[in-house]
């Protein structure tokens, strides 16, 4: 039966390993029924034990005179694991003894480390819901808004640049849990370069002057000191882009943008690619969007750390900062997971130039052309644009441009673009600018302007996915609670049953050898066992025992029996001295 049952429970462990945890009626669980066969089993394993010692009891006595205290630890030890830990003791280590001893005590435990051996783990699983997200593979058909387009440039430009960076357009997934096949989609890409190299720092003859004038003396001009005079500063890459700086720095920042894109010039508009210094119409010239070039100074306190009495170019010098960005089409290949309801997009791939031109003309003779076609081809797909190309780079025009005056910051747009105010937050009212100077904060300053332009350029690529969208279908998942065997725990429960069989096999072959009869723990058996004439000498022994609380004990020590058949053929214990 113990054999039985650990059969049965490896068969029933083995059949759901791996698998979701069952759900049985009346509250019964896994757990459960393991619990029910451990004990059937344990039953099984340790009733041969104990009546394998009550033969062993008897066994022990054959051929050999033994203390008539024997019987009874023998007899202790068939009732229970602590009289077989004595037995253990008195016996000397006697091997047989031993195992019994091991598989009582090891008995106690045998449930818990059972049960031990279930396990339960958390995975996901496919389930049923709805999960795609939106990509982009041609623009076909739809007429585009430039107000659409302006307001998720304006979403993107005013997210903040130290803490967030604006999310890709995010899946529809109704358990939360869901995972898309790695896609791609036509996107706009943003690439940054730096070229204060190029910047030209000169002293121009204009003069700027302040006054020291306070809340004591603003309404009495007469006390107000000679005004301080300095020439402005002027930072640019040509005469028509610079920045004017001056020891307050009124206007630290510029950008200017340049227009690239050829739908509306063709290859007249070459000349403007020969304004940029790291972007080459060679690599962008039929998906480039437009340039700009942003003249910066990179610490806002720089005036007042040094004399403002010092030569402006000398002063500013060290602190003027150039970076040029150009916007194109691109395709980008995206990474999509939701867990727990938080989307991760990570991009595993750009294509940045176009592997297909189709441009105006006339087709057979007389059909004509009328769209710019461009096309991408990723792992085997096309991916085609033409009606993007017209009102992007329209739009960009007009709002990548502007300066920031910080002495009218707490005015509003007053003098600025909201691109050129949402710059200037980022670069000079930035929290993580405190306690930061030197080569750290220029970093930061310069990571800031790439995060806003990489928002601009995923707020395009999110109006893109949106208004020209082809579902990408992914796989809903639900959390399934599942089973985990640790199968060496079952090895404790597989040792007593093998080690039992083995004890119970002993005894048999023990028996067999000795040819007595078997009489394990009869009560009748016990009952007859001492003849009546040696039981009339443990009478007297008895009698003669001073201390009455341990005669017994005394007289089983010092009496010594063996087991021997009766004239009768019954087996007795009789008494040897």
């Amino acid at each position: 039966m113990s054999l039985a049952a650990l059969v049965a429970i490896i068969i029933v462990l083995k059949e759901y390993d791996q698998k979701s945890m069952p759900s049985w009626p009346l509250g019964i669980t896994l757990n459960t029924l393991l619990a029910f066969l451990t004990a059937i089993s344990q039953a099984g394993f340790v009733n041969p034990v104990f009546q394998g010692l009550s033969q062993m009891k008897w066994n022990w006595f054959v051929d050999k005179d033994r203390p008539l205290a024997d019987f009874q630890k023998f007899d202790n030890a068939s009732r229970g694991s602590w009289g077989s830990i004595l037995l253990v003791f008195s016996m000397k280590g006697r091997l047989s003894v031993l195992m019994a001893a091991v598989i009582l005590v090891s008995s106690t435990v045998t449930s818990t480390i059972t049960q031990a051996v279930l396990n339960q783990g958390m995975r996901y699983i496919p389930g049923e819901g709805i999960a795609h997200i939106y990509n982009m593979i041609n623009d076909t058909g739809i007429v585009e808004s430039p107000t659409w387009i302006t307001s998720n440039i304006m979403s993107a430009i005013f997210t903040p640049t130290n803490s967030t960076i604006l999310e890709y357009t995010q899946p529809i997934c109704t358990t939360g849990n869901c995972k898309f096949p790695i896609f791609s989609s036509l996107a706009v890409c943003v690439d940054t370069n730096d070229i204060t190299d190029k910047l030209i720092i000169e002293e121009t003859a204009e003069i700027y002057c302040t006054q020291a004038i306070n809340e004591t003396n603003k309404w009495e001009p007469l006390t107000w000191p000679a005004p301080v005079c300095h020439n402005y500063t002027r930072a640019g890459l040509s005469q028509d882009k610079y920045v004017y700086l001056t020891p307050w720095e009124e206007s630290p920042l510029n950008s200017s943008n340049i227009f690239v894109s050829d739908h509306f010039y063709g290859d007249d508009n070459l000349d403007t690619w020969d304004r940029l210094y790291t972007f080459s119409n060679q690599s962008f010239a039929y998906n480039g969007i437009l340039g700009t070039q942003i003249i910066y100074v990179n610490q806002s306190d720089a005036a007042s750390e040094l004399s403002p009495t010092k030569d402006n170019i000398t002063l500013f010098m060290p602190y003027t900062r150039a970076v040029e960005a150009l916007f194109y089409m691109c395709v980008e290949t995206y990474n999509v997971t939701v867990v727990n309801g938080t989307t991760s997009t990570n991009v595993t791939g750009t294509t940045k130039h176009t592997t297909d031109f189709l441009p105006w003309g006339f087709i057979d003779g007389g059909k004509p052309n009328i769209q710019y076609n461009r096309t991408f081809t990723v792992d085997g797909h096309n991916y085609t644009y033409a009606e993007a190309s017209v009102t992007i780079p329209q739009v960009l025009d007009n709002i990548v441009t502007g300066a920031f005056y910080t002495n009218q910051n707490l005015d509003g747009l007053s003098g600025m673009t909201p691109y050129s105010y949402a710059l200037g937050q980022s670069l000079y009212t930035n929290s993580t600018f405190i306690n930061v100077t030197g080569v750290e904060r220029d970093q930061i300053m310069r990571q800031n302007i790439e995060n806003l332009l990489g928002n601009m350029a995923r707020g395009m690529t999110n109006w893109f996915r949106s208004v020209y969208p082809s579902p990408v279908q992914g796989q809903n998942y639900v959390s399934d609670t599942y089973v985990i065997v640790r199968w060496p725990f079952i090895a404790c429960l597989a040792i007593q049953v093998i080690f039992s069989i083995i004890f119970l096999g002993w005894i048999m072959l023990d028996t067999r050898m000795r040819k007595i009869g078997i009489l394990k723990e009869s009560a009748l058996a016990a009952l007859f066992a001492i003849p009546a004439e040696d039981r009339a000498t443990l009478d007297n022994r008895l009698s003669t025992v001073n201390d009455e609380k341990d005669s017994i004990g005394q007289v089983g020590n010092t009496s010594t029996a063996n087991l021997a058949k009766g004239p009768y053929g019954q087996w007795n214990l009789t008494l040897a001295r």
